[in-house]
Protein backbone atom coordinates (compact mmCIF):
# COMPACT_ATOMS: atom_id res chain seq x y z
CA UNK A 1 0.00 0.00 0.00
CA UNK A 2 2.80 2.18 0.86
CA UNK A 3 4.50 1.70 -2.38
CA UNK A 4 1.12 2.67 -4.69
CA UNK A 5 1.23 5.97 -2.32
CA UNK A 6 4.56 6.98 -3.01
CA UNK A 7 3.84 6.10 -6.79
CA UNK A 8 0.91 7.89 -6.62
CA UNK A 9 2.63 11.21 -5.37
CA UNK A 10 5.80 10.82 -7.37
CA UNK A 11 3.12 10.78 -10.56
CA UNK A 12 1.58 13.60 -8.85
CA UNK A 13 4.84 16.14 -8.78
CA UNK A 14 5.80 15.11 -12.07
CA UNK A 15 2.10 16.58 -13.63
CA UNK A 16 2.42 19.10 -11.47
CA UNK A 17 5.99 20.03 -12.69
CA UNK A 18 4.68 19.48 -16.00
CA UNK A 19 2.09 21.54 -16.07
CA UNK A 20 4.10 24.36 -14.65
CA UNK A 21 6.68 24.14 -17.17
CA UNK A 22 4.24 24.16 -19.98
CA UNK A 23 4.72 26.83 -22.60
CA UNK A 24 3.63 27.64 -26.17
CA UNK A 25 6.82 27.09 -28.43
CA UNK A 26 6.48 29.09 -32.16
CA UNK A 27 8.33 28.47 -35.34
CA UNK A 28 8.20 28.78 -38.60
CA UNK A 29 6.09 25.76 -39.26
CA UNK A 30 3.42 26.60 -36.58
CA UNK A 31 0.07 27.57 -38.21
CA UNK A 32 -2.39 27.57 -35.36
CA UNK A 33 -1.64 26.28 -32.08
CA UNK A 34 -4.38 26.06 -28.92
CA UNK A 35 -3.13 27.97 -26.30
CA UNK A 36 -6.38 27.66 -23.83
CA UNK A 37 -5.36 24.83 -21.23
CA UNK A 38 -1.50 26.13 -20.94
CA UNK A 39 -2.75 29.35 -18.64
CA UNK A 40 -1.67 29.50 -15.27
CA UNK A 41 -1.82 32.05 -12.19
CA UNK A 42 0.01 34.29 -11.98
CA UNK A 43 2.20 34.69 -8.70
CA UNK A 44 2.71 37.28 -5.81
CA UNK A 45 6.05 39.07 -7.66
CA UNK A 46 5.02 38.80 -11.30
CA UNK A 47 1.43 40.45 -10.02
CA UNK A 48 3.39 42.93 -7.91
CA UNK A 49 5.58 44.34 -10.76
CA UNK A 50 2.67 44.31 -13.59
CA UNK A 51 0.48 46.59 -10.96
CA UNK A 52 3.39 49.04 -10.23
CA UNK A 53 3.37 49.13 -14.18
CA UNK A 54 -0.36 50.13 -14.30
CA UNK A 55 -0.19 52.39 -11.20
CA UNK A 56 2.57 54.32 -13.11
CA UNK A 57 1.49 53.69 -16.94
CA UNK A 58 -2.16 53.05 -16.98
CA UNK A 59 -3.92 53.51 -13.82
CA UNK A 60 -7.59 53.67 -14.83
CA UNK A 61 -7.29 50.04 -15.71
CA UNK A 62 -5.78 49.42 -12.26
CA UNK A 63 -8.07 46.93 -9.86
CA UNK A 64 -6.47 45.34 -7.22
CA UNK A 65 -8.78 42.21 -7.36
CA UNK A 66 -7.97 41.09 -10.48
CA UNK A 67 -6.95 37.69 -11.09
CA UNK A 68 -4.07 37.58 -13.52
CA UNK A 69 -2.86 34.70 -15.38
CA UNK A 70 0.12 34.38 -17.46
CA UNK A 71 0.92 32.15 -20.56
CA UNK A 72 4.54 31.44 -21.32
CA UNK A 73 5.69 32.06 -25.38
CA UNK A 74 9.02 30.87 -26.53
CA UNK A 75 9.87 32.07 -30.14
CA UNK A 76 11.99 29.62 -32.22
CA UNK A 77 11.32 31.60 -35.20
CA UNK A 78 14.31 32.23 -37.41
CA UNK A 79 12.77 36.06 -37.59
CA UNK A 80 10.87 38.15 -36.28
CA UNK A 81 6.82 37.14 -37.34
CA UNK A 82 3.38 38.49 -36.20
CA UNK A 83 1.10 36.18 -34.36
CA UNK A 84 -2.82 36.92 -33.84
CA UNK A 85 -5.09 35.74 -30.15
CA UNK A 86 -8.31 34.55 -31.06
CA UNK A 87 -11.13 33.86 -29.08
CA UNK A 88 -15.09 32.79 -29.39
CA UNK A 89 -16.21 36.21 -28.72
CA UNK A 90 -19.47 38.27 -29.21
CA UNK A 91 -19.23 40.64 -26.56
CA UNK A 92 -18.66 44.54 -27.18
CA UNK A 93 -15.92 44.55 -25.44
CA UNK A 94 -12.19 42.67 -24.66
CA UNK A 95 -9.60 43.36 -22.32
CA UNK A 96 -6.25 44.90 -22.62
CA UNK A 97 -3.79 42.33 -22.58
CA UNK A 98 0.00 43.04 -21.24
CA UNK A 99 2.77 41.27 -22.72
CA UNK A 100 6.60 41.31 -20.76
CA UNK A 101 9.80 40.01 -22.30
CA UNK A 102 11.85 38.23 -20.49
CA UNK A 103 15.08 39.05 -22.67
CA UNK A 104 15.71 42.48 -22.02
CA UNK A 105 13.91 45.13 -19.19
CA UNK A 106 11.84 47.01 -21.16
CA UNK A 107 9.33 46.54 -18.89
CA UNK A 108 5.55 45.72 -19.98
CA UNK A 109 3.71 46.45 -22.91
CA UNK A 110 0.07 47.21 -23.41
CA UNK A 111 -1.72 45.35 -25.97
CA UNK A 112 -5.02 46.34 -27.49
CA UNK A 113 -7.92 44.56 -29.06
CA UNK A 114 -8.37 44.74 -32.79
CA UNK A 115 -12.41 44.79 -33.55
CA UNK A 116 -13.53 42.86 -36.51
CA UNK A 117 -16.46 42.56 -38.29
CA UNK A 118 -16.51 39.89 -41.06
CA UNK A 119 -16.84 37.09 -41.20
CA UNK A 120 -18.50 37.51 -37.62
CA UNK A 121 -18.03 39.82 -35.10
CA UNK A 122 -15.12 39.34 -32.76
CA UNK A 123 -11.89 40.08 -31.22
CA UNK A 124 -8.73 39.82 -31.82
CA UNK A 125 -4.87 40.61 -30.72
CA UNK A 126 -2.01 41.10 -32.86
CA UNK A 127 1.65 40.84 -31.42
CA UNK A 128 5.01 41.19 -33.18
CA UNK A 129 7.57 38.87 -31.63
CA UNK A 130 11.42 38.71 -31.92
CA UNK A 131 13.15 35.65 -33.32
CA UNK A 132 14.11 33.57 -30.19
CA UNK A 133 12.21 36.02 -27.94
CA UNK A 134 10.52 34.88 -24.39
CA UNK A 135 7.50 36.26 -23.37
CA UNK A 136 4.71 36.61 -20.66
CA UNK A 137 1.60 37.22 -21.42
CA UNK A 138 -0.68 38.65 -19.01
CA UNK A 139 -4.77 37.98 -19.20
CA UNK A 140 -7.37 39.63 -16.30
CA UNK A 141 -10.03 37.55 -16.85
CA UNK A 142 -9.75 33.93 -17.76
CA UNK A 143 -12.97 33.63 -19.17
CA UNK A 144 -12.11 36.12 -21.51
CA UNK A 145 -8.58 34.88 -22.18
CA UNK A 146 -7.60 34.31 -26.28
CA UNK A 147 -7.51 30.50 -27.18
CA UNK A 148 -5.87 30.06 -30.19
CA UNK A 149 -2.15 31.67 -31.17
CA UNK A 150 -2.27 32.12 -35.68
CA UNK A 151 0.20 32.87 -37.72
CA UNK A 152 -0.34 36.28 -39.41
CA UNK A 153 -0.32 35.04 -42.94
CA UNK A 154 -2.24 31.90 -41.95
CA UNK A 155 -4.55 33.63 -40.12
CA UNK A 156 -5.27 36.40 -42.92
CA UNK A 157 -5.89 33.56 -45.51
CA UNK A 158 -8.08 31.56 -43.22
CA UNK A 159 -10.76 34.55 -42.25
CA UNK A 160 -10.74 35.19 -46.43
CA UNK A 161 -11.34 31.83 -46.71
CA UNK A 162 -14.02 31.78 -44.10
CA UNK A 163 -15.92 34.96 -45.26
CA UNK A 164 -16.59 33.15 -48.96
CA UNK A 165 -17.97 30.07 -47.17
CA UNK A 166 -20.55 31.67 -44.85
CA UNK A 167 -21.32 34.52 -47.59
CA UNK A 168 -22.72 31.00 -49.51
CA UNK A 169 -24.44 29.82 -46.81
CA UNK A 170 -26.44 33.45 -46.03
CA UNK A 171 -27.15 33.34 -49.61
CA UNK A 172 -28.49 29.24 -49.57
CA UNK A 173 -30.50 30.91 -46.37
CA UNK A 174 -31.81 33.51 -48.18
CA UNK A 175 -32.88 31.92 -51.15
CA UNK A 176 -35.01 29.29 -48.73
CA UNK A 177 -36.38 31.59 -47.25
CA UNK A 178 -37.99 33.30 -49.89
CA UNK A 179 -39.31 30.30 -51.22
CA UNK A 180 -40.61 29.65 -47.89
CA UNK A 181 -42.52 33.07 -48.06
CA UNK A 182 -43.78 32.42 -51.74
CA UNK A 183 -44.91 29.23 -49.97
CA UNK A 184 -46.80 30.54 -47.66
CA UNK A 185 -48.60 33.75 -49.81
CA UNK A 186 -49.45 30.98 -52.77
CA UNK A 187 -51.15 27.91 -50.39
CA UNK A 188 -53.67 29.19 -47.94
CA UNK A 189 -54.16 25.88 -46.42
CA UNK A 190 -50.74 25.98 -44.98
CA UNK A 191 -50.80 25.11 -41.18
CA UNK A 192 -50.50 28.22 -39.40
CA UNK A 193 -47.76 26.58 -37.32
CA UNK A 194 -45.51 25.91 -40.19
CA UNK A 195 -45.09 29.85 -39.78
CA UNK A 196 -42.78 29.38 -37.23
CA UNK A 197 -40.29 28.31 -39.20
CA UNK A 198 -40.14 30.60 -41.78
CA UNK A 199 -40.02 33.14 -38.52
CA UNK A 200 -36.79 30.84 -37.40
CA UNK A 201 -35.51 30.94 -40.74
CA UNK A 202 -35.38 34.98 -40.71
CA UNK A 203 -34.18 35.56 -37.22
CA UNK A 204 -31.27 33.12 -37.78
CA UNK A 205 -30.49 35.06 -41.05
CA UNK A 206 -30.79 38.63 -39.35
CA UNK A 207 -28.50 37.39 -36.60
CA UNK A 208 -26.33 36.48 -38.98
CA UNK A 209 -26.12 39.25 -40.70
CA UNK A 210 -26.18 41.46 -37.34
CA UNK A 211 -22.99 39.42 -35.92
CA UNK A 212 -21.04 40.42 -39.28
CA UNK A 213 -21.92 44.13 -39.34
CA UNK A 214 -23.11 45.16 -35.90
CA UNK A 215 -26.18 46.79 -37.23
CA UNK A 216 -27.85 46.21 -33.68
CA UNK A 217 -26.84 44.74 -30.30
CA UNK A 218 -28.63 40.98 -30.50
CA UNK A 219 -27.92 37.58 -27.81
CA UNK A 220 -24.86 35.75 -28.21
CA UNK A 221 -25.88 32.65 -30.22
CA UNK A 222 -24.93 30.58 -27.25
CA UNK A 223 -28.01 32.08 -25.75
CA UNK A 224 -30.74 32.63 -28.44
CA UNK A 225 -30.95 29.93 -30.45
CA UNK A 226 -31.70 27.20 -27.82
CA UNK A 227 -34.80 28.91 -27.22
CA UNK A 228 -35.46 29.65 -30.82
CA UNK A 229 -34.49 25.79 -30.97
CA UNK A 230 -36.83 24.59 -28.26
CA UNK A 231 -40.35 26.66 -29.33
CA UNK A 232 -39.63 25.61 -32.52
CA UNK A 233 -40.02 22.12 -31.48
CA UNK A 234 -43.09 22.84 -29.22
CA UNK A 235 -44.21 24.43 -32.56
CA UNK A 236 -43.74 21.11 -34.65
CA UNK A 237 -45.21 19.05 -31.45
CA UNK A 238 -48.42 20.74 -32.53
CA UNK A 239 -48.04 20.53 -35.53
CA UNK A 240 -47.57 16.66 -35.59
CA UNK A 241 -50.61 16.34 -33.01
CA UNK A 242 -52.92 14.89 -35.70
CA UNK A 243 -50.56 12.35 -36.77
CA UNK A 244 -50.52 11.02 -32.74
CA UNK A 245 -53.82 11.05 -32.50
CA UNK A 246 -55.13 7.64 -31.40
CA UNK A 247 -51.95 6.08 -32.65
CA UNK A 248 -49.72 7.47 -29.50
CA UNK A 249 -50.96 6.50 -25.84
CA UNK A 250 -51.75 9.93 -24.44
CA UNK A 251 -49.32 10.23 -21.24
CA UNK A 252 -46.51 9.28 -23.78
CA UNK A 253 -47.90 12.63 -25.92
CA UNK A 254 -48.02 13.95 -21.73
CA UNK A 255 -44.41 13.35 -21.07
CA UNK A 256 -43.15 14.68 -24.31
CA UNK A 257 -44.81 18.08 -23.63
CA UNK A 258 -43.73 18.44 -19.91
CA UNK A 259 -39.97 17.49 -21.16
CA UNK A 260 -40.09 20.26 -23.96
CA UNK A 261 -41.35 23.05 -21.80
CA UNK A 262 -38.38 22.13 -19.06
CA UNK A 263 -35.77 22.59 -21.88
CA UNK A 264 -37.83 25.65 -22.63
CA UNK A 265 -37.24 26.77 -18.63
CA UNK A 266 -33.83 26.01 -19.19
CA UNK A 267 -33.04 27.91 -22.07
CA UNK A 268 -34.88 31.04 -20.69
CA UNK A 269 -32.47 30.35 -17.26
CA UNK A 270 -29.03 29.93 -19.22
CA UNK A 271 -30.04 33.33 -21.31
CA UNK A 272 -30.57 35.17 -17.67
CA UNK A 273 -28.09 33.96 -15.72
CA UNK A 274 -25.38 32.80 -18.54
CA UNK A 275 -24.06 29.76 -16.03
CA UNK A 276 -22.16 27.07 -17.89
CA UNK A 277 -23.97 24.34 -16.46
CA UNK A 278 -27.29 25.52 -17.04
CA UNK A 279 -26.56 25.76 -20.81
CA UNK A 280 -24.72 22.07 -20.94
CA UNK A 281 -28.37 21.37 -19.22
CA UNK A 282 -30.11 23.25 -22.51
CA UNK A 283 -27.82 21.21 -24.87
CA UNK A 284 -29.11 17.72 -23.14
CA UNK A 285 -32.11 18.79 -23.08
CA UNK A 286 -32.75 19.53 -26.37
CA UNK A 287 -30.76 16.32 -27.77
CA UNK A 288 -32.89 14.19 -25.41
CA UNK A 289 -36.54 15.73 -26.25
CA UNK A 290 -35.04 15.89 -29.92
CA UNK A 291 -34.99 11.88 -29.63
CA UNK A 292 -37.93 11.05 -28.00
CA UNK A 293 -40.01 13.26 -30.47
CA UNK A 294 -38.14 11.31 -33.38
CA UNK A 295 -39.22 8.32 -31.27
CA UNK A 296 -42.88 9.23 -31.48
CA UNK A 297 -42.80 9.98 -35.43
CA UNK A 298 -41.91 6.36 -35.90
CA UNK A 299 -44.05 4.75 -33.66
CA UNK A 300 -46.78 6.43 -35.51
CA UNK A 301 -45.25 5.51 -39.00
CA UNK A 302 -45.74 1.58 -38.20
CA UNK A 303 -49.16 2.60 -36.93
CA UNK A 304 -49.99 4.26 -40.60
CA UNK A 305 -48.59 4.10 -43.95
CA UNK A 306 -47.53 7.61 -44.48
CA UNK A 307 -44.81 8.97 -46.33
CA UNK A 308 -45.44 12.50 -46.35
CA UNK A 309 -44.39 12.61 -42.79
CA UNK A 310 -41.14 11.21 -42.94
CA UNK A 311 -39.59 15.00 -43.82
CA UNK A 312 -40.46 15.48 -40.12
CA UNK A 313 -37.38 13.14 -38.95
CA UNK A 314 -35.50 14.98 -41.04
CA UNK A 315 -36.56 18.22 -39.20
CA UNK A 316 -35.67 16.43 -35.95
CA UNK A 317 -31.73 15.10 -37.11
CA UNK A 318 -31.42 18.60 -38.33
CA UNK A 319 -32.38 19.82 -34.77
CA UNK A 320 -29.37 17.41 -33.29
CA UNK A 321 -27.32 18.45 -35.18
CA UNK A 322 -27.73 22.27 -34.85
CA UNK A 323 -27.91 20.74 -30.69
CA UNK A 324 -23.80 19.05 -31.12
CA UNK A 325 -23.06 21.92 -33.26
CA UNK A 326 -23.61 24.55 -30.03
CA UNK A 327 -22.51 22.46 -27.98
CA UNK A 328 -19.05 21.82 -30.03
CA UNK A 329 -18.99 25.74 -30.49
CA UNK A 330 -15.67 26.59 -28.41
CA UNK A 331 -13.37 27.96 -31.54
CA UNK A 332 -13.70 31.05 -33.74
CA UNK A 333 -13.37 29.11 -37.09
CA UNK A 334 -16.41 26.73 -36.14
CA UNK A 335 -18.99 29.29 -36.90
CA UNK A 336 -19.53 27.37 -39.87
CA UNK A 337 -21.10 24.35 -38.30
CA UNK A 338 -24.23 26.21 -37.09
CA UNK A 339 -25.44 26.68 -40.71
CA UNK A 340 -25.59 23.63 -42.49
CA UNK A 341 -28.67 22.27 -39.89
CA UNK A 342 -30.21 25.66 -40.08
CA UNK A 343 -30.54 25.37 -43.99
CA UNK A 344 -31.69 21.56 -43.61
CA UNK A 345 -34.19 22.77 -40.89
CA UNK A 346 -35.76 25.61 -43.40
CA UNK A 347 -35.44 23.07 -46.20
CA UNK A 348 -37.42 20.02 -44.79
CA UNK A 349 -40.05 22.75 -43.16
CA UNK A 350 -40.50 23.76 -46.76
CA UNK A 351 -41.41 19.95 -47.70
CA UNK A 352 -43.09 19.08 -45.20
CA UNK A 353 -45.70 22.28 -45.65
CA UNK A 354 -46.01 20.88 -49.41
CA UNK A 355 -46.73 17.75 -48.36
CA UNK A 356 -49.34 18.32 -45.43
CA UNK A 357 -50.95 20.80 -48.41
CA UNK A 358 -51.07 17.58 -50.73
CA UNK A 359 -52.79 15.91 -48.24
CA UNK A 360 -55.45 18.20 -47.55
CA UNK A 361 -56.29 18.48 -51.26
CA UNK A 362 -56.57 14.52 -51.63
CA UNK A 363 -58.43 14.66 -48.70
CA UNK A 364 -61.04 17.49 -49.87
CA UNK A 365 -60.87 15.07 -53.19
CA UNK A 366 -61.43 11.97 -51.86
CA UNK A 367 -64.86 13.85 -49.57
CA UNK A 368 -66.16 14.77 -53.22
CA UNK A 369 -65.78 11.50 -54.96
CA UNK A 370 -67.06 9.47 -52.55
CA UNK A 371 -64.81 7.44 -49.56
CA UNK A 372 -65.65 4.08 -50.42
CA UNK A 373 -64.96 4.25 -53.85
CA UNK A 374 -61.04 5.30 -52.88
CA UNK A 375 -60.65 3.99 -49.31
CA UNK A 376 -59.75 0.15 -50.62
CA UNK A 377 -57.39 1.18 -53.44
CA UNK A 378 -55.47 3.34 -51.12
CA UNK A 379 -55.38 0.46 -48.58
CA UNK A 380 -54.08 -2.02 -50.96
CA UNK A 381 -51.91 0.46 -52.23
CA UNK A 382 -50.85 0.96 -48.53
CA UNK A 383 -50.10 -2.56 -48.23
CA UNK A 384 -48.55 -3.38 -51.31
CA UNK A 385 -45.82 -0.35 -50.61
CA UNK A 386 -45.40 -1.81 -47.07
CA UNK A 387 -44.39 -5.22 -48.83
CA UNK A 388 -41.12 -5.44 -50.31
CA UNK A 389 -41.21 -6.29 -53.70
CA UNK A 390 -38.22 -8.52 -55.83
CA UNK A 391 -36.49 -5.78 -57.06
CA UNK A 392 -36.06 -4.31 -53.68
CA UNK A 393 -34.78 -7.96 -52.45
CA UNK A 394 -32.36 -8.00 -55.72
CA UNK A 395 -31.07 -4.37 -54.90
CA UNK A 396 -30.64 -5.21 -51.19
CA UNK A 397 -28.44 -8.29 -52.34
CA UNK A 398 -26.51 -5.99 -54.80
CA UNK A 399 -25.66 -3.24 -51.85
CA UNK A 400 -24.23 -6.19 -49.45
CA UNK A 401 -22.14 -7.83 -52.40
CA UNK A 402 -20.96 -4.05 -52.69
CA UNK A 403 -20.36 -3.59 -49.52
CA UNK A 404 -18.45 -6.76 -48.73
CA UNK A 405 -16.39 -6.35 -52.06
CA UNK A 406 -15.34 -2.31 -50.93
CA UNK A 407 -14.53 -4.57 -47.58
CA UNK A 408 -12.45 -6.73 -49.17
CA UNK A 409 -10.42 -3.95 -51.47
CA UNK A 410 -9.90 -2.16 -47.82
CA UNK A 411 -8.27 -5.58 -46.72
CA UNK A 412 -6.24 -5.90 -50.11
CA UNK A 413 -4.96 -2.07 -49.29
CA UNK A 414 -3.52 -2.42 -45.98
CA UNK A 415 0.08 -4.05 -44.84
CA UNK A 416 -0.52 -6.79 -42.65
CA UNK A 417 2.94 -6.09 -40.90
CA UNK A 418 2.69 -2.29 -39.97
CA UNK A 419 -0.89 -1.70 -40.48
CA UNK A 420 -0.04 0.90 -43.24
CA UNK A 421 -1.25 1.02 -47.29
CA UNK A 422 0.47 -0.89 -48.83
CA UNK A 423 2.46 -1.42 -52.21
CA UNK A 424 -0.70 -1.97 -54.80
CA UNK A 425 -2.47 1.09 -52.86
CA UNK A 426 0.46 3.40 -53.34
CA UNK A 427 0.83 2.70 -57.14
CA UNK A 428 -3.43 3.63 -57.50
CA UNK A 429 -3.25 6.47 -55.67
CA UNK A 430 0.24 7.66 -57.12
CA UNK A 431 -1.47 7.37 -60.60
CA UNK A 432 -4.79 8.81 -59.37
CA UNK A 433 -2.75 12.19 -57.36
CA UNK A 434 -0.95 12.36 -60.95
CA UNK A 435 -3.85 12.98 -62.69
CA UNK A 436 -5.43 15.70 -60.49
CA UNK A 437 -2.02 17.53 -60.54
CA UNK A 438 -1.68 17.60 -64.21
CA UNK A 439 -5.37 18.88 -64.48
CA UNK A 440 -5.22 21.56 -61.29
CA UNK A 441 -1.54 22.34 -62.10
CA UNK A 442 -0.88 21.69 -58.22
CA UNK A 443 2.34 20.47 -56.94
CA UNK A 444 2.52 16.40 -56.41
CA UNK A 445 4.61 16.04 -53.29
CA UNK A 446 7.01 12.53 -52.87
CA UNK A 447 9.19 11.46 -49.95
CA UNK A 448 11.22 8.25 -50.04
CA UNK A 449 12.59 6.81 -46.37
CA UNK A 450 14.68 4.37 -45.89
CA UNK A 451 15.95 3.01 -42.71
CA UNK A 452 19.68 3.10 -41.86
CA UNK A 453 21.51 -0.10 -41.38
CA UNK A 454 18.45 -1.71 -40.94
CA UNK A 455 19.77 -5.82 -42.33
CA UNK A 456 22.94 -5.06 -39.68
CA UNK A 457 19.46 -4.85 -36.94
CA UNK A 458 18.13 -7.87 -38.31
CA UNK A 459 21.85 -9.49 -38.42
CA UNK A 460 22.40 -8.34 -34.67
CA UNK A 461 19.17 -8.94 -33.14
CA UNK A 462 17.17 -11.09 -35.43
CA UNK A 463 13.88 -10.79 -37.77
CA UNK A 464 11.97 -10.52 -34.94
CA UNK A 465 13.17 -7.39 -33.59
CA UNK A 466 13.17 -5.70 -36.51
CA UNK A 467 9.86 -6.53 -37.41
CA UNK A 468 8.98 -5.06 -33.79
CA UNK A 469 11.10 -1.87 -35.33
CA UNK A 470 8.91 -1.97 -38.68
CA UNK A 471 5.87 -1.62 -36.44
CA UNK A 472 7.16 1.09 -33.93
CA UNK A 473 8.20 2.88 -36.67
CA UNK A 474 5.23 3.03 -38.86
CA UNK A 475 3.23 4.26 -36.02
CA UNK A 476 5.39 7.31 -35.90
CA UNK A 477 5.11 7.74 -39.24
CA UNK A 478 1.27 7.35 -38.88
CA UNK A 479 1.05 9.93 -36.53
CA UNK A 480 3.91 12.45 -37.73
CA UNK A 481 1.01 13.49 -40.31
CA UNK A 482 -0.95 16.12 -39.80
CA UNK A 483 -3.57 16.51 -43.42
CA UNK A 484 -6.12 13.39 -44.12
CA UNK A 485 -4.93 13.93 -47.62
CA UNK A 486 -1.49 12.83 -46.74
CA UNK A 487 -0.71 8.84 -47.48
CA UNK A 488 2.30 7.17 -45.84
CA UNK A 489 2.28 3.81 -47.31
CA UNK A 490 4.87 0.94 -46.61
CA UNK A 491 6.92 0.68 -50.24
CA UNK A 492 8.92 -2.19 -49.69
CA UNK A 493 11.57 -3.73 -47.24
CA UNK A 494 12.23 -1.39 -45.00
CA UNK A 495 11.23 1.15 -47.29
CA UNK A 496 8.23 3.84 -46.81
CA UNK A 497 6.74 6.27 -49.35
CA UNK A 498 4.63 9.57 -48.72
CA UNK A 499 2.27 10.93 -50.95
CA UNK A 500 1.95 14.55 -50.53
CA UNK A 501 -0.94 16.28 -52.64
CA UNK A 502 -0.79 20.19 -53.75
CA UNK A 503 2.71 20.20 -51.81
CA UNK A 504 5.10 22.02 -52.72
CA UNK A 505 9.08 21.00 -52.67
CA UNK A 506 9.40 23.33 -49.51
CA UNK A 507 6.63 22.07 -47.39
CA UNK A 508 7.54 18.66 -48.44
CA UNK A 509 10.81 19.41 -47.05
CA UNK A 510 9.36 21.02 -43.67
CA UNK A 511 7.42 17.37 -43.47
CA UNK A 512 10.12 15.03 -43.67
CA UNK A 513 12.45 17.27 -41.16
CA UNK A 514 9.19 16.25 -38.99
CA UNK A 515 9.01 13.14 -39.77
CA UNK A 516 12.71 12.45 -39.31
CA UNK A 517 12.42 14.51 -35.76
CA UNK A 518 9.69 12.27 -34.48
CA UNK A 519 11.99 9.16 -35.43
CA UNK A 520 14.69 10.29 -33.66
CA UNK A 521 12.89 11.77 -30.56
CA UNK A 522 13.23 9.11 -28.31
CA UNK A 523 15.22 4.83 -28.89
CA UNK A 524 12.64 2.34 -29.99
CA UNK A 525 11.95 -0.45 -27.11
CA UNK A 526 12.22 -3.65 -28.02
CA UNK A 527 12.35 -7.13 -26.64
CA UNK A 528 16.31 -7.02 -26.86
CA UNK A 529 16.75 -3.61 -25.47
CA UNK A 530 15.99 -0.12 -26.63
CA UNK A 531 17.39 0.46 -30.09
CA UNK A 532 18.12 3.94 -31.93
CA UNK A 533 16.75 4.47 -35.67
CA UNK A 534 17.73 7.10 -38.21
CA UNK A 535 16.51 7.89 -41.67
CA UNK A 536 17.79 8.78 -45.20
CA UNK A 537 14.66 10.68 -47.13
CA UNK A 538 14.62 11.64 -50.69
CA UNK A 539 11.88 14.19 -51.56
CA UNK A 540 11.00 15.79 -54.93
CA UNK A 541 8.30 17.82 -56.29
CA UNK A 542 6.78 18.77 -59.13
CA UNK A 543 3.40 19.94 -60.81
CA UNK A 544 2.70 16.92 -63.59
CA UNK A 545 3.22 17.54 -67.35
CA UNK A 546 1.33 14.79 -69.12
CA UNK A 547 4.51 15.06 -71.50
CA UNK A 548 6.49 13.28 -69.04
CA UNK A 549 6.81 9.55 -67.70
CA UNK A 550 4.61 8.86 -64.48
CA UNK A 551 7.45 7.50 -63.11
CA UNK A 552 9.31 10.94 -63.41
CA UNK A 553 8.62 11.83 -59.57
CA UNK A 554 9.61 8.56 -58.05
CA UNK A 555 13.00 8.55 -60.16
CA UNK A 556 13.61 11.88 -59.19
CA UNK A 557 12.80 11.48 -55.19
CA UNK A 558 14.68 7.97 -55.78
CA UNK A 559 17.49 8.90 -57.26
CA UNK A 560 17.84 11.79 -54.70
CA UNK A 561 17.45 9.19 -51.96
CA UNK A 562 20.40 7.28 -52.93
CA UNK A 563 22.59 10.32 -52.75
CA UNK A 564 21.67 10.87 -49.05
CA UNK A 565 22.64 7.49 -48.06
CA UNK A 566 26.06 7.41 -49.82
CA UNK A 567 26.59 10.97 -48.51
CA UNK A 568 26.48 9.16 -44.90
CA UNK A 569 23.12 8.30 -44.09
CA UNK A 570 20.41 10.35 -41.34
CA UNK A 571 20.14 12.90 -44.13
CA UNK A 572 17.45 14.46 -46.36
CA UNK A 573 18.08 15.69 -49.61
CA UNK A 574 15.85 17.74 -52.18
CA UNK A 575 15.18 17.17 -56.08
CA UNK A 576 16.18 19.80 -58.06
CA UNK A 577 12.27 21.75 -59.12
CA UNK A 578 11.39 24.11 -61.64
CA UNK A 579 9.23 27.17 -60.49
CA UNK A 580 5.24 26.43 -61.18
CA UNK A 581 1.94 28.47 -61.56
CA UNK A 582 -0.47 28.11 -59.21
CA UNK A 583 -3.77 29.02 -60.48
CA UNK A 584 -5.79 31.57 -58.48
CA UNK A 585 -8.49 29.93 -56.42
Amino acid sequence: MRQYIIQFIIGLLLLVSAVASAHVSLTDSNRLLPIDTLYEPAHAKQITALNQYLLKNHPDNYKSDIKWHVLHIQSHSKAPQSWVLTRPTHKNSAPTLYLKSLNNSEGFMSIQPNKQEWPINSYHYTIDIENQAILELFVPYIKQAPTQIWNQAWWSQYAEDKSSHLSFAWGVLLTVLILQICLLLTFPLLPKSILFITGLSMIVLGQQLGLAHTWFNIPSPLTLWPVLITVSQMMLLQLLMPLFDKKVPSHYITVTKGLTLITLILALAYIAIGNDKLGAATLLGLILNTFVQAILVLYSLKKRYQSGYFPVLGLYVSMALLALALAQYTQVTQVNQLYAPVIAIATFGMILALLLIYDQISELDLADSGLAAHSQPKAAFAKRANKPSKSQKLQKQLQELEAEHRLLQEKNAIDFLTGLKNRQFFDEKYRNELAISARENKPLGLILIDLDHFKKVNDEYGHQVGDEILKAVAKRFYFALKRPADSICRYGGEEFAVLLPNTNLIGAAHIAKSISDTIKEKPFKTSKGEIRVTLSQGVASFVHDLSCSESHLIESADKVLYQAKSEGRDKIQLAPSKPYLVKAQ
